[in-house]
């Protein structure tokens, strides 16, 4: 279970990130001192206690998600790498293998160049799954919109 409820929590999460305090601030959208001074768990003027709210929470695990999805998804280039080479192993011309999978050919070429902004998931997949590759959320952009959907 995701949780950050004190500042060594909110510490451990940051280094496990590789943020700078600044960095994490500017992530989370804190000024570098109010950051500090969570982390710290008081305030410097009256040592009161500082606590973690459930927004500040929940942008660390949006961060987390987002980063975890981007090193779990391929990259444009390297899907279009896998797509070609599959391609070539086949034998599939262009136009056959954009009809098997139900695609047209702009949006194969699109997979082709990397430009995954341009294709839904489920045509990606559809056409991953013609040539024998596992589906997979296709690209970072397709990933960072479903983290933004996130109802914190």
């Amino acid at each position: 279970m995701f949780e950050i409820t004190t500042g060594e929590q909110l510490k451990t999460w940051r280094l496990s990130l590789g943020y700078t305090q600044l960095q994490a601030a500017r992530q989370i959208g804190l000024s570098d001192g109010w950051y500090k001074r969570l982390e710290l768990g008081h305030r410097h003027d009256d040592n009161r206690p500082t606590l973690i709210s459930r927004t500040v929470a929940m942008a660390c695990l949006g961060l987390t998600l987002e980063r975890r999805l981007a090193e779990q998804v391929a990259t444009p280039g390297a899907l279009a790498g896998a797509v070609h080479k599959a391609m070539g192993r086949s034998g599939w011309s262009a136009d056959a293998l954009a009809a098997q999978a139900g695609i047209s050919l702009t949006q194969l070429e699109a997979v082709l160049r990397g430009l995954l902004d341009q294709v839904a998931v489920a045509d990606v997949n559809r056409l991953l799954a013609v040539l024998g590759i596992e589906p997979l959320m296709a690209s970072y952009h397709h990933c960072s919109a479903a983290v933004a959907t996130l109802d914190p």
